[in-house]
């Protein structure tokens, strides 16, 4: 993806589209979850814990296929009340400059970068930044700034030898069997027994906060099972109408 430096001269036309489009993230299975936005997410996807760049991070499972986001409809609408901070910053990034200058970024080629007539304006008339930009960057910044907060929790966690393998998986209705694998979870029983020092520097550093996410959040792995149900024996074209209603029914998984 190619990112270009936002600019008044360059971009006062522009604007963001009000009708946002998910199409971006359809292929991908997992999304970072930064410790802000833990509350809502909780009751939304399964929370898990996976390596990026030799760092642990906490994400949210978004389906249980590689590549396969279960939240996206057909019209590439966003099928749940809750959208993850870093889909909701597309398509803008804070990146550096040569000078090393922070600056905001985006993806020209976004479908949702759209005449300023269509949307949310760049730039005000007097070419102030408009309430979009300032949300953005807003956005953005709370993001790095709980980045940092997730790195240090998960360090901690990983010094503490807390993190063993996870695989989550489910029996298709077809036949076969599919898993998502390269996740992590907490193992349980060591952090029960853990020492009173040790429990002290996790609440400390808000890991526990993530350690707690992490064990509720696992029974929505069987609301993913549900849609996975839905879209093979359905021809739905907006998946979202029926992820969440409906009566709950039994499906294979497990977590090994």
């Amino acid at each position: 993806m190619s990112w270009t430096a936002l600019s008044k001269s360059k971009h006062f036309n522009k604007a963001l589209s009000r009708d946002r489009n998910y199409w971006f993230s359809k292929n991908l299975s997992l999304v970072p979850i930064y410790d802000f936005e833990v509350q809502l997410a909780v009751s939304c996807m399964p929370l898990v814990f996976t390596k990026h760049a030799s760092m642990m991070q906490m994400c949210g499972l978004l389906g249980l296929e590689k590549n396969g986001n279960l939240f996206v409809n057909a019209d590439g609408s966003w099928a749940d009340d809750f959208v993850p901070a870093v889909f909701r910053a597309y398509p803008f990034a804070i990146g550096e400059l040569n000078d090393k200058t922070m600056t905001l970024l985006f993806s020209e080629k976004c479908e949702s970068i759209v005449d300023r007539d269509l949307g949310d304006p760049f730039f005000n008339e007097d070419g102030t930044e408009g309430a979009i930009i300032k949300a953005q960057i807003e956005l953005l910044s709370r993001i790095s700034r709980s980045k940092i907060v997730g790195e240090q929790a998960c360090f901690l966690l990983g010094e503490f030898d807390l993190f063993e393998p996870l695989s989550i998986g489910y029996e298709k209705k077809n036949g076969g069997y599919s898993k998502i694998q390269g996740l992590s979870t907490i193992k349980v029983e060591k952090f029960r027994h853990l020492e009173e020092e040790k429990f002290l520097k996790l609440r400390k550093t808000g890991a526990l906060d993530l350690v707690y996410a992490h064990f509720y959040s696992m029974s929505c792995v069987k609301r993913l099972t549900k849609v996975m149900a839905i879209k093979s024996n359905s021809n739905l074209e907006n998946l979202g109408q029926q992820i969440f209603g409906g009566n709950e029914k039994e499906f294979d998984f497990n977590f090994s």
